[in-house]
């Protein structure tokens, strides 16, 4: 056996240990927002330029449930700006006070236990 046959089986032998790695390391460890929780959905029911408020939906009501973390981002050409952020009251409901410019707005609800995220459809304040 030539030495640059013994390289290409040592790097060939290697490479096949790294991908067994890599793949056996990926299929242990979860994805987020993979753990079979409950789907969420939110929406911003009023867009004005004086603030935001909306609503959180689940079958799950924990999902719905207060204190969860709720993002109001204005979109800047590609970029999202995050405006505020506001905790959900006890029925799902939220709502920012913050002086808003015209633009496109979309709310954004952050993962909790057995609870995904989500985030709104785009709307635009004139």
């Amino acid at each position: 056996m030539t030495r640059p046959s013994r390289r290409r089986k040592s790097i060939a032998l290697i490479t096949t240990a790294l991908v067994a790695i890599l793949v056996c390391g990926l299929a242990a460890a979860p994805i987020a927002g993979a753990d079979g929780g409950a789907k969420t959905k939110i929406v911003i029911k009023s867009l004005k330029p004086t603030g935001a408020s909306g609503q959180l939906i689940s079958h799950e009501n924990k999902c719905e449930g207060g204190g969860r973390k709720v993002s109001l981002f204005r979109l800047d050409d590609f970029v999202s700006v995050k405006i505020k952020i506001v905790y959900s009251n006890s029925d799902g409901s939220w709502r920012t006070k913050k002086d808003l410019k015209a633009g496109d707005y979309f709310a954004k609800v952050d993962a909790t236990p057995g609870c995904r995220y989500a985030t709104s459809k785009t709307q635009t304040l004139k």
